[in-house]
């Protein structure tokens, strides 16, 4: 195609999809909602103060990108929440996309050409933010996005806050830091001698906790208190331990301890139907310390001072809707550790970390990237996904480009004691690159990879007899007596040590131990003995099929893995593939439909099992069986 005739097709598309657009703005009608697939992103957001307005911007967008795609009520809604006359700026285009995006192509017409939808065409795809990380000015942008997700409200106070509120002028630690815009005095403020920071850091918390304030106060399209934009949400936000919190380490001969500084405040939103059970943290009594949270992740050096969550008593209870908060107890779950850490230490009174100064988490941890991919491995949904990965990098500069490649360039000379020491303190905390982080997650998509190639020759491999009729002879088909028996028996001694540490994690969660105690090994001892077929009465049949948890939850995920690749249309594995033609028309319909349903189903004893796994885990749930461990001595 020469670049004449690329250039008239590329102004082709351009008319259609504005005549697309226009006639979105023109339709009254609802849209459907028949999404079969789902995208959804994990984002990170790093920090950065002096773009914290463009980060800012993309929040405000992806909001936008996932309110275009939402269903109008959580569940089984056949319609979208916005019809295309609610639509605004670039939510048409995120319609758009919605409408034309699916695993099985894109519409054609009679002649095979691509079509573009019409305003009340179903959305086919929806989009999804599920889990946030952020650092610094990035944290702060996270917490107000993961707000409005899960309670479904606007960004305005967010937009606010850092085109009105944080302006320098106004933050300059000085006598005005103290008034509002009209020269009143801010009630909960009280001038520090001498200033810790150069900016007033009580007033950037009152301010942030005045938004969260203002924007919960904004009516909630919560539809039986539940988000039509997303079922379940983690916000991870990093922050550093000044002083460090000391924590237990379990070597061959001792537990020693030593201080950790890197600390992550973590915050959750879930449903029935996604988890097993109703979490939103997002709700008003928890915005004092959402606001805490943000303010430490984002106390930069010199310009704010680090944040103590006694800080907060005397500003919060210049809100109304917030009598009655306890900051010493009302959020002992934000920070599990250190409620572990004061128990060990029998402590628990003196309820330490009120007094502990948390600074910036970009000193130790400006690009959170762990926190968004380990927390992909922990998602289920009911329908087949596509998975991306949005980091939002505040400087985005690219290296100066070679203009003379192959040309020795001179060196950049040696720094000196005043730019080393900045470069150490200040700029390379900041300018970590991400590649390693990247690389991870491609090494993880290759494992991913590699285990979906095994698992599709496994059938041929184990030579099993797939026509068996009943259910009998299924279970017969043991790989003990099969081929493979020696390898077998491994992996089966595997399984049985695996359920064993389960089992001593348990006891020790119940008994509300610390990670790590001196205790563990001696419990770890006692349920191997208790296990051991010689001495007690329990086979290892026996506690496989009672205490194989994880086994359970594996096994689940493989099914509902193959499902989606019947979802998709594609072929499934050998031996099951002899023959396989994909169906068509009414027949692909029905084929589809059967198929989510019997993956409806298999999701929610998913969701059930999840739940069990953290009642087994609850010292609150289970306290009849904590005093029986008590009882007998463990």
């Amino acid at each position: 195609m020469n670049s004449g005739s690329a250039t008239d097709a590329t102004s082709e598309i351009s008319a259609q999809v504005s005549a697309a657009l226009d006639s979105q703005r023109a339709h009254g009608g609802p849209t459907s909602f028949d999404a079969t697939q789902e995208m959804r992103f994990a984002v990170v957001m790093f920090g950065g103060v002096s773009l914290a307005i463009y980060i800012n911007g993309v929040a405000r967008e992806l909001l936008a990108l996932v309110r275009a795609t939402a269903p109008s009520a959580p569940g089984s809604s056949t319609q979208a929440l916005l019809t295309p006359e609610e639509l605004s700026g670039t939510e048409r285009v995120y319609r758009l996309l919605g409408q034309l995006v699916s695993w099985h192509g894109p519409t054609v017409d009679a002649a095979g050409t691509p079509t573009l939808p019409a305003p009340e065409d179903p959305i086919l795809t929806r989009f999804v933010v599920d889990v946030v990380s952020g650092t610094s000015a990035g944290g702060i942008n996270g917490v107000f996005l993961a707000k409005a997700l899960t309670n479904h409200q606007p960004l305005d106070q967010l937009r606010k806050l850092w085109v009105d509120e944080a302006a320098i002028e106004s933050l300059v630690n000085d006598p005005s830091s103290l008034l509002a815009a009209d020269g009143s005095p801010l009630s909960g403020l009280a001038p520090l001698a001498p200033a810790q920071s150069v900016l007033n850091s009580r007033r950037m918390y009152r301010q942030i906790l005045s938004a969260l304030h203002d924007m919960t106060a904004s009516e909630p399209g919560l539809v039986d208190g539940r988000s039509c934009l997303v079922d379940e949400l983690d916000l991870y936000l990093t922050t550093t331990d000044l002083e460090g919190l000391e924590l237990p380490i379990d070597l061959f001969d001792k537990v020693v301890y030593e201080r950790r500084f890197r600390n992550v405040f973590r915050f959750v939103y879930a449903t029935e139907e996604s988890t097993g059970g109703d979490r939103n943290d997002f709700e008003r009594p928890n915005d004092p310390f959402l606001a805490y949270a943000a303010r430490c992740t984002s106390a930069f050096p010199f310009a704010f001072e680090p944040m103590t969550l006694e800080d907060i008593d005397t500003v919060v209870g210049q809100f109304a809707g917030y009598a009655g908060i306890d900051s010493s107890s009302d959020w002992e779950r934000f920070l599990p550790d250190y409620i572990r850490a004061a128990r060990s230490n029998h402590s628990y009174d003196l309820r330490p970390w009120r007094t502990t100064a948390f600074g910036d988490g970009g000193y130790l941890d400006n690009k959170p990237f762990s926190y968004a991919t380990e927390r992909l491995a922990r998602r289920h949904e009911t329908v087949p996904v596509d998975r991306r990965l949005i980091y939002v990098e505040p400087d985005p500069r690219l290296p100066p480009i070679d203009v003379n490649p192959g040309t020795p360039q001179p060196p950049a000379g040696r720094p000196n004691a005043l730019d080393n020491s900045y470069a150490a303190k200040a700029v390379l905390p900041r300018a970590e690159t991400i590649r390693e982080d990247i690389e991870r997650i491609l090494e993880r998509n290759r494992e991913l990879a590699r285990i979906t190639r095994l698992t599709e020759v496994a059938d041929d491999v184990l030579n099993l007899d797939w026509n068996a009729d009943s259910l009998v002879e299924w279970r017969d088909l043991s790989l003990a007596s099969g081929p493979l028996r020696s390898q077998y028996r491994a992996y089966r001694r595997l399984k049985v040590s695996s359920v064993l540490d389960d089992l001593a994690d348990v006891v020790g969660r119940l008994l509300r131990l610390s990670e790590g105690a001196q205790e563990a090994p001696a419990i770890r001892y006692v349920i191997e003995a208790w296990a051991d077929p010689d001495v007690e009465a329990v086979s290892h049949d026996s506690l496989l099929s009672r205490f194989d948890f994880s086994f359970r939850l594996r096994r689940l995920t493989f099914l509902l893995s193959r499902i989606d690749r019947l979802l998709k249309l594609l072929p499934p594995p050998p031996p099951f593939d002899e023959g396989w033609e994909a169906p068509g028309g009414e027949e692909r319909d029905a084929y589809l439909a059967i198929l989510q349903a019997i993956k409806r189903e298999l999701s929610s004893i998913f969701v059930q099992l999840r739940r069990a796994g953290r009642e087994v885990r609850s010292p609150s749930a289970r306290p009849d069986l904590e005093e029986l461990l008590r009882a007998v001595g463990i």
